[in-house]
C-alpha cells in the first residue's frame, strides 16, 4: 500500500522510527516500489530505550 502511494507520488515525506534489534536476515521495507527514489534526511532525534525518529523528505 505505501509503495504505491510513493509510486504515484502523492507521498513527499517518510517518518520512521528505528528499534535498534539484531536478527538474522532483514526485510525491505519498501521493496514493492516501482523506482528508486533519493530520500533527503530533514530530522534525527534521538528517543529513550536507543530508538532514533528519522524524518525524511522523497526527493
Amino acid at each position: 500500500m505505501t509503495a504505491s502511494l510513493i509510486d504515484a507520488g502523492l507521498v513527499d515525506e517518510l517518518r520512521l522510527i528505528l528499534y535498534p534489534l539484531l536478527v538474522g536476515e532483514g526485510k525491505a521495507l519498501f521493496g514493492a516500489t516501482q523506482n528508486r527514489r533519493g530520500l533527503e534526511l530533514r530530522k534525527v532525534q534521538q528517543l529513550t530505550e536507543g530508538r532514533v525518529s528519522l524524518v525524511f523528505g522523497i526527493g
